[in-house]
Order: structure tokens, then C-alpha cells, then sequence
């Protein structure tokens, strides 16, 4: 599938280049997990929802400061 997602690749690769504060979505089958620093945050089952949690912790780092 051509949209394995370009936020799952861009994440993927931040993450094995050691940046901090990393969020990303990768796809599982037909599932979606969230990871925070390459640990795994959550599973969901919508891509629309690993979206919106991706979008929740990169909201709350750019309030806090990090």
C-alpha cells in the first residue's frame, strides 16, 4: 500500500537518528501505533486517531517548552 504513510517514514527516521521529542505513527497491519521517543504510546485503530494523538503530544511539548 502506497500510503504506508509519510509520517510513519519521516518518524522512523528521526527516531534512528537519535532526535529527542519524537513523534510518530506507524501502521500495524490494520491497526495504527503512536510512539514518543521510539516507546510505544498508544495502539488506536483509525489512522485519524493515531493523527489526532500525534497532534496532542506535539501540542503539549510546544506549550511546555521542549
Amino acid at each position: 500500500d502506497e500510503t504506508q504513510d509519510i509520517h510513519s517514514i519521516q518518524s522512523i527516521q528521526s527516531m534512528q537518528s537519535g532526535a529527542l521529542n519524537v513523534v510518530g505513527i506507524q501502521r500495524y497491519g490494520r491497526f495504527w501505533a503512536c510512539y514518543y521517543n521510539g516507546e510505544l504510546l498508544a495502539v488506536v485503530v483509525y489512522r485519524k486517531g493515531a493523527l489526532a494523538i500525534k497532534a496532542l503530544v506535539e501540542m503539549m511539548g510546544r506549550t511546555r517548552g521542549s
